[in-house]
């Protein structure tokens, strides 16, 4: 039997135009203000990642369910609310992940009573792990009918799974719906179970467990002190790697291979491991070394057999292991083979499209798109070098403007081939991997390959900012506005302290007004 999926899963999209501002360098810029403002939270989703974590966490169920939705690259991060978009086809999929999730739920290993008797404990144990709240009287009322209605016609293990399947398919499962804030003032703190949910989506991708929900019921989430201390335990926990791999995944646009192509025929063998590298690479430099040195030009990476044979390195067995790059050409996230694969084309590296990659991601610039009657393309390589192709970008008027930010640093990169191989020579002529920057905050110079390009980011308080206004843009679940000014201030001065590190800015953002207060709404 199919159960319709609810209407309103194709209208519980909020889109707000996000206000920004660019100053004379195309640095994302915002308005100083002397207090935090609170943002009124946008309306999010449950991305793919979420959804299969949380029937995994919840259900014990790991199916991978999610991975058949619509793709989700389509923005910085998955998670961004004004990215995500409800489809008929989305719809399809979650009727039908519901349907395959509930044939596989082992109502005994979750320790469930499913007789007759049982109706209420069961509403109330799992409607309030899966909309991560206690039910209303209203919820648990119309919950108890369906159910009634459906043990009239089946077995009650049946009616069971079908009682599952309308839970999985409710907007208050699909939606991380929060109570609405209080009146009579412009800073309301949030009800502290849709604080629990804050944090656990954000640190764990997942839905809060029993205890974090008893922790949020009981006051231990009232005061940031509290949550701070919840959060470092948080962090502790192996679902932190896994959220803290995904953000650098979709950062760094690495999500991007899971259906990019390559016109080499070991890239299909190397597509995953080039994706957890970057994943296991990310979570190590914030939760093990805490350390934005590091991230940019730590030597070191995760290799497997694969990954092995790509670098010059002998590994055994297909499980990914840390591993020195001291006597490698590899050093930080620049050299990591999914990071080149990512910002290349099918069948040769790309200066404009890795050049773009450190201006957007790692320098948080805003690039303009090229004119309407640009042509983009160039004819591919059959003699010299890429960088030979690609020096008329800064000579022609009609492109200089852009690519002179984007292309000279590009060419820092050209020692790597299409998907992240290293190289001395391209058709026969060596490689000139010698780049320079211009136009940035505090990084403009000359420097001479990726390792040195990593060097010179390491030591740049721009990409240090860049790096927590990310991670904001992350926790948040949207685009940063002009009310956010002082929380960005705040992260900013974090990030630069001595010693400091990404998972300090992890933990400042989750004792901020921004993430535990919400807007009153008008």
């Amino acid at each position: 039997m199919r159960l319709p999926l609810l209407a309103g899963l194709l209208v519980l999209s909020c889109r707000p135009e996000v206000a920004q501002s660019l100053d004379p360098q195309g640095v994302l810029a915002v308005e100083r203000c002397s207090s935090p403002t609170v943002v009124a939270t946008q309306l999010r989703r449950l991305t793919a990642a979420e959804f299969d974590a949380t029937v995994r966490d919840v259900l014990k169920v790991d199916i991978h369910a999610g991975r058949a939705f619509p793709p989700e690259d389509g923005a910085l991060f998955s998670n961004l609310a004004a990215a995500q978009i409800a489809s008929v086809t989305l719809s399809e999929k979650l009727q039908q992940a519901a349907e395959d999730i509930t044939a596989q739920v082992d109502f005994q290993a979750l320790q469930l009573c499913v007789d007759d008797s049982c109706t209420g404990a069961f509403i109330d144990t799992i409607g309030r792990r899966l909309f991560r709240r206690g039910l209303s009287t209203e919820e648990k009322s119309r919950f108890t009918e369906f159910f009634v209605a459906q043990r009239s016609s089946n077995p009650a293990d049946v009616s069971y799974r079908m009682l599952l399947q309308v839970m999985l398919l409710s907007p208050q499962f699909l939606f991380r719906i929060e109570p609405l804030p209080g009146t009579g003032s412009t800073r309301n703190a949030i009800a502290p179970v849709a604080l629990a949910s804050r944090l656990s989506f954000f640190l764990w991708g997942s839905a809060p467990d029993d205890a974090l929900l008893h922790q949020a019921e009981t006051g231990e989430l009232n005061t940031a002190e509290q949550v701070t201390a919840v959060a470092r335990l948080m962090l502790q926990d192996p679902r932190a790697r896994e959220s803290i791999a995904r953000f650098h995944v979709e950062w760094l646009g690495v999500s991007r291979l899971t259906t990019a192509t390559r016109n080499d025929s070991r890239f299909e063998a190397l597509r995953q491991p080039l994706i957890d590298e970057v994943g296991q690479f990310g979570a190590y430099a914030t939760l093990d070394d805490n350390s934005f040195t590091q991230l940019m030009s730590g030597r070191f990476t995760y290799m497997n057999d694969v990954l092995g044979s790509l670098y010059g390195v002998p590994i055994d067995g297909s499980n990914l292991r840390r591993v020195s790059t001291t006597q490698l050409q590899r050093g930080g996230l620049l050299t990591l083979g999914g990071v080149l694969s990512a910002w290349s084309k099918p069948n040769e590296s790309s200066p404009v499209l890795r050049g773009k990659f450190v201006r957007e991601r790692l320098l948080c610039e805003v690039l303009m798109p090229p004119p309407g009657n640009v042509v983009t393309q160039l004819a591919p390589v059959t003699q010299g070098t890429t960088r030979q192709r690609f020096s008329a970008h800064v000579t022609e008027a009609a492109c200089s403007g852009c690519h002179t930010k984007m292309d000279p640093v590009g060419f820092g990169f050209e020692h790597y081939d299409a998907i992240g191989g290293y190289r001395i020579l391209e058709n026969g002529q060596p490689v000139d991997a010698r780049g320079d920057i211009y136009q940035s905050l505090d990084s403009d110079g000359a420097f001479d390959g990726a390792l040195a390009l990593g060097q010179k980011l390491s030591l740049s308080q721009q990409a240090r900012h860049c790096v927590a206004l990310q991670w904001f843009r992350f926790a948040m679940g949207r685009q940063e506005v002009d009310a956010d000014a002082c929380t960005l201030d705040a992260l900013d001065r974090v990030i630069d302290a001595p010693n400091a590190g990404p998972k300090d800015v992890i933990l400042a953002i989750v004792a901020s007004d921004a993430f535990r207060l919400e807007a009153t709404q008008p």
